[in-house]
């Protein structure tokens, strides 16, 4: 523990003095976010700013044409994407681009590597579960739901980062387990606000280990996303598993009981792992 309370108090000193930088958004993601944003946007504005990243056109048409969304007809170029699929669908499918190459890319060690790559899987599991839970059980926006779901654990890249350049981390899985668990929470926030994202979605980031949450308010995608996490643990020796669900104040809100919550992700086992396959390189 006093490796973790010094590793812990060495990366928030860091970060405050900028020794250590926090994740930046590519530059492409601000562009399509701040241009959707705006009143006097139009297809036109949008496509062509995806256009300057022809890698990324490439693959948002892939995901485009995936059977996430099912489309009547093929999409075959980027202004029908943007005109069949909407601006809110094209700055989330763009962001969700994004982030699978900040996980894919960065680090020099194999094993930072692994690790995170290891991170992102987990990401678009909770992430799907997410989706599945808002689109058939809330009357959430699903797509938004599964941003939700991928950016939950952002705090946990800068982390996994750091860690390349400390042998005590790189040596000690457990060390590192414990640096990330006490750390992302408040580094996501951090990170969620620099990247200007809504305050719904920083705080998903800030709260979503905070299992007995409980604002007394209506359900919200930081609910989601704790339910989401319980689930993604079924079947592993989480600590989670171990506790009464009923319990818990997310499913109080959320229209559907843990028992057959519990049933309706096994049921749906091929769509979940189907929306994880597409947004997986």
């Amino acid at each position: 523990m006093e490796l973790i309370d010094r590793l812990i108090q060495e990366m928030l000193d860091d970060i405050k003095t900028n020794r250590i930088m926090l994740p930046t958004l590519p530059e492409v993601a601000y562009k399509i976010r701040d241009i959707i944003d705006r009143p006097d946007t139009s297809v036109s504005k949008v496509a062509a700013t995806l256009k300057l990243d022809a890698a990324l056109s490439a693959r948002l048409l892939k995901l485009a044409n995936s059977p996430l969304f099912r489309t009547s007809s093929p999409i075959e170029n980027i202004n029908t994407a943007v005109t069949r699929l909407g601006n809110r669908n094209i700055r989330n499918l763009v962001t969700n681009l994004v982030l699978e190459q900040m996980y894919q890319e960065g680090c020099s060690s194999k094993q930072v590597q692994a690790t995170l790559k290891a991170q992102w899987k987990y990401n678009l599991r909770v992430a799907a579960i997410s989706y599945f839970l808002a689109k058939n059980y809330t009357s959430l926006d699903a797509d938004e739901a599964m941003m939700a779901g991928l950016i939950h654990d952002i705090g946990t890249l800068p982390i996994i980062e750091y860690a390349e350049s400390i042998p005590e981390l790189t040596s000690n899985a457990d060390a590192l387990d414990m640096l990330v668990s006490k750390l992302h929470t408040k580094i996501g926030r951090l990170i969620l606000k620099k990247w200007r994202f809504p305050n719904t979605l920083v705080t998903v980031a800030a709260e979503h280990e905070d299992i007995f949450r409980d604002t007394g308010l209506e359900l919200d995608y930081t609910d989601i996303v704790i339910i989401a996490n319980l689930l993604a643990h079924i079947g592993t020796d989480n600590p989670t598993n171990k506790l009464d669900w009923n319990t818990i104040p997310a499913f109080n809100r959320i229209s559907i009981s843990p028992e057959d919550c519990i049933s309706a992700i096994k049921n749906a086992h091929q769509e979940i792992v189907q929306i994880q396959q597409i947004f997986s390189r």
